[in-house]
């Protein structure tokens, strides 16, 4: 009677779409019964057992269950009349409002009747072990396995996209332990997403169960970043939740200015900053502040000094700032005096309002600077050269364009008395001397004041840009000796470039 196969049958008519599945055994570590339903009631009848209460004629005095739910449902064990199946006298009272194990306990009904004895449930669910006690000496009628422990399924568990079940903390329990059945299995997308666990139970009399469905809410990846320097480069981290989709533009470099870093008079030396980094690790639009030997500095350097160039990203104590140094040298010093051998050249110009000027020799500034007045014409020597041959040069001028022929010692190249500004020139040497030297010229201009020099026939000055030529100055140098310096004679270059041309 007692090894009888316990069957499932519905007192008051099974659901449409609802399932009821009898094991055809019940060896340890399988569940009584498994039963699923649709969205209803299912109200089931233990007939082998309810056989066995019959036959024993004894008043019940209680009857337990153990009841495992698969989701937030309900169950009971209730009482039937086995005659009139007509209502049912007493219940448990709703259990299992949480998925997990839970036992259900039931008193007997004070009539001595015969009753049935019934399960009740909402929802996913196992029975494994039920047990009826009589009053006497009626022994109690256990089916199923009861070596199973209590709990409650894990409910509110979160995770980010990009983490794995290892990174999702299941909660303690006072009577065993939770674990995932297979931590290195990833969380998923986002949504709620359903994963095996397992309890152990403290007892070593109770088994463990496995495959125990565990619902985790998965949400997407959100972006923290904080920053930390180290001397020149910035680098972002992300500790957001879960695996962040940037790897690569997690640094921001602030680098010093490429090349020869000498004040010239107008040019500026700035830093710079990487322009590979992600816009996401760094949202900011940042700039670059300066101090000089230690003081703060206004702009980009434009003078020779000692630079340190910041940047800053971030706020407050989550702020990194990252700098470089570097050194802008002053303007070489002029050179010394050339060598006596190296005979002057003698420059004898004719400007706007003044005329003929006195003639400026040895690289002296023949015209005018910073007066607005245009040089007309020009006329140049060597008189101390000992050797054959000599200097000859011509300009560009205002609405003729370069002159056809080339004055040579002393004539005049340009106007005068016709308001022509001469906007170029060039000059060269020719016998003996174009052997021996170089001739180095350069003009101050309109706008750019002085540009750069020129030698041996190259243009100096502007073309098609109508801009007159102010002043000038030559100077011989021994040939393939080093070209004038920057600075000459008070006049200081101005402009990268001899010559300019629109």
């Amino acid at each position: 009677m007692f090894g009888a196969l316990l069957g499932l049958a519905l007192v008051l008519g099974l659901v449409p779409g609802m399932t009821l599945t009898a094991l055809a055994a019940t060896p340890q570590g399988e569940p009584l019964y498994v039963f699923s339903e649709s969205p209803d009631t299912c109200t089931c009848n233990l007939t082998d057992l309810n056989t066995v209460i019959r036959d024993n004629k004894g008043k019940i005095t209680k009857i337990e269950g153990l009841i495992q739910s698969e989701g937030a449902v309900w169950a009971q064990i209730q009482w039937g009349y086995w005659t009139e199946q007509d209502g049912v006298i007493g219940s448990s009272g709703g259990i299992s409002t949480s998925a997990g194990i839970h036992k259900s306990v039931l008193e007997g009904p004070a009539e001595p009747k015969t009753y049935i004895a019934q399960i009740q449930h909402y929802g996913n669910g196992k029975l494994w072990w039920v047990k009826v006690y009589f009053d006497g000496d009626v022994p109690p009628v256990e089916l199923g396995d009861s070596h199973y422990p209590e709990f409650s399924v894990p409910t509110d568990l979160t995770a980010t996209v990009g983490q794995t079940l290892a990174d999702v903390t299941l909660p303690t329990a006072t009577n065993g332990t939770w674990t995932w059945s297979d931590n290195t299995t990833s969380v998923g997308d986002v949504g709620t997403n359903t994963f095996n666990a397992v309890f152990t139970p403290n007892d070593s009399n109770l088994h463990t169960v496995t495959d125990i469905p565990v619902s985790v809410n998965v949400s997407a990846h959100e972006h923290s970043f904080t920053y930390s320097a180290e001397g020149p480069t910035i680098t972002a981290k992300c500790n957001g939740e879960g695996t962040c989709d940037i790897t690569e533009g997690l640094a921001l470099t602030i680098s010093a200015p490429a090349g020869d870093l000498v004040y010239d008079g107008t040019t500026t030396f700035p830093a710079t900053l990487s322009k590979d980094y992600n816009t996401t690790a760094f949202p900011g639009i940042y700039s670059v502040s300066y101090t000089k030997d230690g003081s703060a500095y206004d702009g980009a350097p434009r003078e020779a000094g000692s630079y340190t160039a910041s940047v800053t990203v971030g706020e407050g104590d989550g702020a990194a700032t990252a700098s470089v140094s570097y050194v802008v040298t002053a303007p070489e010093p002029e050179p010394t005096p050339a060598p006596a051998e190296v005979p002057p050249v003698s420059v004898t110009a004719h400007v706007q309002r003044k005329g003929t000027l006195p003639a400026a020799s040895g690289g002296a500034i023949a015209g005018t600077t910073g007066k607005r007045l245009r040089m007309e014409s020009l006329r140049l020597t060597v008189p101390g050269a000992s050797e054959a041959g000599g200097i000859e040069y011509r300009g560009h001028v205002q609405r003729k364009g370069w002159e056809k022929s080339w004055a040579k010692d002393g004539a005049m190249a340009g106007t005068e008395g016709k308001s022509r500004r001469m906007e170029a020139v060039q000059i060269r040497l020719w016998g003996d001397m174009a052997a021996k030297y170089d001739v180095y010229y350069r003009v101050h201009v309109q706008k750019y004041g002085w540009m750069a020099w020129a030698k041996n026939g190259q243009s100096a000055g502007t073309q098609g840009m109508s801009r007159r030529v102010e002043a000038i100055q030559v100077v011989l140098v021994a040939k393939d000796g080093p070209a004038p310096a920057k600075a000459l004679k008070g006049a200081t270059q101005q402009y990268a470039k001899a010559f300019a041309k629109k």
